[in-house]
């Protein structure tokens, strides 16, 4: 009592302090319950996620069905470059779907768990006929096995699982269409024209026929105009409009890795060579491909692009305006 009575009498003579202390005890009690400032706050975003780090650190993605031995499809990042290998065969990957692919990945979180019996599994999907089973690596190193089962209602959600664990969660990504959904031409990269290339950073133009030696041109941009060497003769830029369009949106149809010219027209073979200023608009860079020739009983046109050993098909729409072009000269 007597220590009370001291305590209580100190509180009488120092009013400042007093007041002080009270505001200060106050203001831990709103921020311990109302939480202004999200300290306490347990939301998906701030959950665990199954994989720790970043996606930076991944070099390997393997992706398969769950009910599958086999089938595997492989992305690997060579030097700076995805590739994607299936069936033995490997392609060019779509930088910008692996990216999205990694980015729903790693936003997944431990957040909802909807069964911790791994008996129960199989009626969310997991090692169903329509399962997928995601390894991530890096280097050597397995990161883990994302499990993946069914779609949630109205398809925003995924039901996974993660390594051995029995715990089934129900993720807020719809991981199944940033894979293709299994499909084995989803990943390959059917883009031919450098991505981001815009027709103003195009630079010089030269398109070489094989057995047309008289339609060959090469073309050369100089301080906004287009002009044709030798001769330093001045183009008519409205000319170039459709083949600088072309140039920069290139798409093939499909990507074989073996080439079988028994049905091809050979005529009109070429060969493009394109410069164009680099992302950083300071140095330049090249992309140059080879018209082979014309399927007839496809309709499309047989290209290799670069270093590429794969084969590009590509519709007739897209060609005649390198096969039609002619520089029109200024008057």
């Amino acid at each position: 009592m007597k220590l009370l009575s001291m305590i209580k009498d100190y509180f009488k003579n120092h009013t400042a302090f007093s007041l002080t202390l009270t505001n200060l005890v106050l203001v831990l009690l709103i921020v311990l319950f109302r939480d202004p400032f999200g300290f306490f706050e347990k939301n998906y975003s701030k959950s665990k996620p199954f994989f720790e780090g970043t996606a930076q650190g991944i070099t390997k993605i393997i992706i398969k069905r769950s009910t599958e031995a086999d089938g595997e499809r492989i992305l690997e990042l060579n030097s700076e470059n995805w590739l994607y290998k299936n069936e033995n065969k490997s392609y060019r990957a779509d930088r910008e779907k692996v990216d999205q692919l990694l980015k729903s990945i790693f936003q997944t979180r431990r957040f909802t768990s909807v069964s911790t019996d791994a008996s129960k599994k199989e009626e969310f999907g997991i090692g169903g006929m329509d399962a997928f089973d995601l390894s991530l690596y890096g280097g050597e190193d397995l990161k883990g096995t994302l499990h993946i089962g069914t779609t949630g209602a109205g398809g925003a959600y995924t039901y996974v699982s993660f390594n051995e664990e029995s715990t089934v969660y129900l993720v807020e990504e719809n991981l199944k269409p940033t894979f293709g959904r299994g499909s084995n031409e989803f990943f390959i990269q059917k883009r031919i024209s450098p991505s981001g290339i815009n027709s103003s950073d195009i630079q010089t133009i030269s398109i070489k026929y094989s057995e047309l030696p008289d339609k060959n041109f090469e073309l050369v941009k100089t301080e906004g105009t287009w002009k044709k060497i030798p001769g330093d003769i001045k183009i008519k830029s409205d000319s170039l409009t459709s083949l600088l369009t072309r140039m920069t949106s290139l798409l093939a149809e499909q990507v074989v890795t073996e080439l079988d010219v028994s049905d091809l027209d050979l005529g009109n073979q070429f060969d493009l060579l394109v410069t164009y200023s680099g992302k950083d608009k300071k140095t330049s860079e090249t992309m140059s491909f080879r018209m082979i020739g014309f399927s007839k009983s496809e309709n499309l046109f047989y290209l290799r692009k670069d270093s590429d050993p794969n084969v590009y098909k590509v519709s007739e729409y897209q060609i005649k305006p390198f096969l039609e072009y002619s520089p029109e000269v200024e008057n």
